[in-house]
């Protein structure tokens, strides 16, 4: 079992989690740590995967060819950014609907996007690889295109990872409150967040596999 339109009979929630103000106060507090971990962790990897060295001479910052050009980055770093967030989404999307069959729902409340299934009740280590494939999938994709594009799309991929790891704060925070729960728990999809939920006293095994 993968996904279910309902939950099996028998079990019972037993835990939620709601993206409420709490939980925004909690991941932002969270993202200062994790902030630094991935800026770390990102430089890491691009250091061992190529050498990249920028010279700049004072006559160079004197000229409108060195601006223009600072110019340009930012506007490939801002692109980035929302580029981003659009793959990151994206493939959150993609495993849902290959999942589900059913088209999700994406959107942007305030402080975070999201693709999501509501309604839909997924199979514990299926919600997990929803959840973290995102993470693996795009910044392993734009480190192993630092390693080979040249300088400038480089530099911007190395934003694209960094972005995408600091974007999956949530994903994480969430994969890891789900990870310690039982293999036979069943992750309900929300409109404002997750539930779990467990076989309770009533619960027959033979209803797991219909």
């Amino acid at each position: 079992m993968r996904t279910l339109r309902a939950a099996p009979t028998g079990y019972v929630e037993f835990g939620r989690l709601d993206l409420d103000e709490h939980t925004k106060r909690r991941l932002i507090g969270l993202s200062v740590g994790w902030s630094v971990v991935s800026l770390v962790g990102v430089c890491a990897v691009a250091s061992g995967l190529r050498t990249i060295e920028i010279v700049i001479t004072p006559e160079q910052l004197a000229s409108f060819q060195v601006w223009g050009f600072l110019a340009g980055a930012l506007a490939a770093t801002v692109a980035a950014v929302v580029g981003t967030i659009l793959a990151h989404e994206a493939v959150h999307g993609a495993l849902l609907w290959w999942l589900t069959g059913d088209r999700p729902t994406f959107g942007f409340k305030g402080w975070y996007a999201y693709a999501a299934a509501p309604g839909w009740y997924f199979a514990r280590d299926w919600f997990l690889l929803v959840a973290l494939a995102p993470a693996v999938v795009v910044t392993a994709v734009s480190l192993a295109l630092f390693a080979v594009l040249p300088l400038v799309p480089a530099l911007v991929m190395l934003v694209v990872a960094y972005t995408n790891l600091l974007g999956s704060i949530g994903d994480l925070y969430i994969s890891w409150l789900v990870i310690r729960l039982p293999r036979s728990t069943i992750i309900e999809d929300r409109p404002e967040g997750v539930a779990w939920h467990r076989p309770g006293p009533d619960h027959s095994p033979a209803a797991d596999h219909n």
